[in-house]
């Protein structure tokens, strides 16, 4: 989509980080469990953020050629792969030895344990 006011375009910036923000506040207060479903919001915000970071970089000319835009894209399509297998252990509950557990739990906050069983 195309934001053709640059104040509306920062400002369309702003509400979308400041919810993303606060979403994501939020969310890191509750004591329960979180499933991929709670994530979904603000995997929007960032999608559509996205979005807008390229359409400025294509329009003030820091991407110029189709080539470089191609390759930027692939990377960022290799790099969302390569998360999803790393962390794909904890979404499907495959088994690993806790040097593989304590290489993916990066935040101690969520509370997660390892279990031998």
């Amino acid at each position: 989509f195309r934001i053709k006011d640059e104040n509306n375009r920062m400002y369309t910036i702003g509400v979308l980080v400041t919810l993303y923000s606060a979403y994501m506040l939020a969310v890191m207060r509750l004591d329960r469990a979180l499933y991929l479903y709670h994530y979904l919001i603000p995997f929007v915000f960032t999608i559509v953020l996205a979005a807008i970071l390229i359409s400025e970089m294509l329009k003030k000319g820091l991407i110029h050629k189709k080539i470089l835009s191609f390759l930027i894209i692939v990377f960022f399509i290799i790099n969302i792969f390569a998360t999803y297998v790393f962390f794909s252990p904890f979404t499907y509950f495959k088994a690993m030895t806790y040097k593989e557990f304590s290489r993916r739990n990066w935040v101690n906050m969520l509370g997660l344990e390892y279990n031998s069983k």
